[in-house]
């Protein structure tokens, strides 16, 4: 029940960011350069879910939020790799200990997504995803200037295998996105500015679960950027 009532509450919100959003005259034409965004936990998304975009062929993504940074390469046409590395998790690790490679290696988070159906060919994006131990599947479409992504994540829970919604929609207005995230894996909802400041640098001011808002300026408040080389 608390899951829906998550829901029900983003679907509200971000019907009403698009409501008030009026597109302007050159959105149409910039849009695109919103849609490789990357999010804080790894691979093309909004937020901290990803969509069913990826990164173009032979290009590479950076982007940094606070003490993570996420890198992202479209590997082919369809397919797209990267990794998360969270910088306060390795200030805490013994760098002179050799068995401390462990917990060195859970700083960094692995992601691979392959896009399924394209919007080109199909009525929307279709793609498949592994981020570090959990699995998904994500539908995302673009309309007008409307972008939305509805997928499920697959988990393990008290050793049971749980399928999880994740939603996304942002309203591209101007050189601005407004965006609002809902992740049933950590149940959390998110809102979220993103600039672009060029057609390869976005610059992002996110608020991360706002249902649980105990330290605004160095907890749930994230400013970062992101580069397309």
């Amino acid at each position: 029940m608390l899951h829906l009532k998550k829901v029900f509450c983003i679907l509200f919100l971000c019907t009403l960011i698009s409501t008030v959003s009026a597109a302007t005259n050159d959105t149409k034409d910039i849009r695109h350069y919103f849609l490789n965004s990357q999010n804080l936990r790894g691979g093309t998304g909004q937020i901290s879910n990803p969509s069913a975009r990826v990164m173009q062929s032979s290009k590479l993504s950076f982007a940094a939020h606070k003490l993570e940074s996420v890198v992202t390469y479209g590997v082919w046409p369809g397919l797209e790799t990267g990794f998360t590395i969270d910088f306060s998790t390795l200030t805490k690790v013994d760098w002179v200990r050799w068995d401390s490679v462990s917990q060195k290696l859970k700083a960094i988070t692995l992601n691979i997504k392959y896009q399924l159906l394209t919007e080109r060919t199909f009525a929307f994006d279709v793609a498949i995803g592994v981020r570090g131990r959990e699995s998904y599947i994500v539908a995302s479409k673009l309309f007008n200037n409307i972008d939305s992504s509805v997928g499920f994540q697959f988990c393990q829970q008290d050793g049971n295998i749980r399928l999880l919604p994740m939603i996304s929609v942002a309203a591209i207005t101007g050189y601005s996105m407004f965006m609002a995230d809902y992740d049933g894996l950590s149940n959390k909802m998110d809102l979220g500015w993103r600039f672009l400041l060029s057609p390869k640098i976005k610059f992002d001011v996110l608020l991360v679960d706002i249902g649980h808002v105990t330290d605004l300026l160095f907890g749930n408040l994230f400013f970062g950027v992101s580069l397309l080389v």
